[in-house]
């Protein structure tokens, strides 16, 4: 039971479950977000606290809990987030909770549903995310620049510098700039960078 419920008794059509607060992550909401977008028989979530500590005072565990109440059919359902929370004197941990009203979403959010936007096509090709890597194994530090520098491979190894590097103090790193390159290219022309990658 939660104090800040206003809504009493749940229907009987009710189901309430407790999970790990990871439940809002991308993969597991999609198992939620289809049962709400069902076109049958959907369900909507009447009552939902998304990140609450959970604390066994038997072995001292503690973890991060969602609790969801979820009930058949479409309706708006209320959302509690945590807006303090403190270690009461016998070890329990007390919260203060702010409630807000409105469709629940798969992410346990109120609002816009984010989670189902899709791409606009009129957007198609007007931007572009930059770099990226795939795997910190490209990141050099300046030792392993130097060396492979040093190397056939010295065509590959690019200066990189991140939002980091320009908001704080540089961090002197490189990368392996391996685009467009095949295994084979890799290994016949630059086998130190494949060897290192």
């Amino acid at each position: 039971h939660h104090s800040g419920n206003k809504r009493g008794k749940y229907p009987n059509d009710c189901v309430t479950s407790v999970t790990t607060n990871s439940i809002t992550q991308i993969y597991n909401r999609r198992v939620v977000e289809g049962f709400l977008t069902d076109k049958t028989s959907p369900i909507s979530i009447n009552f939902a606290i998304p990140d609450h500590p959970w604390v066994d005072n038997s072995d001292g565990a503690a973890v991060r809990i969602a609790m969801t109440v979820a009930q058949a059919g479409t309706q708006a359902g209320l959302l509690a987030k945590l807006k303090h929370e403190w270690q009461s004197a016998d070890g329990e941990i007390e919260v203060e909770t702010e409630e807000e009203e409105g469709v629940v979403n798969s992410d346990l959010t109120v609002g816009a549903d984010v989670t189902s936007v899709s791409s606009l096509r009129a957007n198609e090709g007007m931007s572009l995310l930059g770099v990226k890597f795939y795997g910190q194994g490209f990141v050099l530090n300046a030792e392993d620049a130097a060396s492979l520098s040093a190397t056939s491979s010295r065509p590959l190894i690019k200066h990189f510098v991140g939002g980091q590097d320009l908001t704080q103090r540089p961090r002197e790193l490189s990368v392996v700039d391996a685009n467009g390159l095949g295994i084979e290219d890799l290994i016949s022309t630059y086998p130190d960078a494949y060897q290192h990658l």
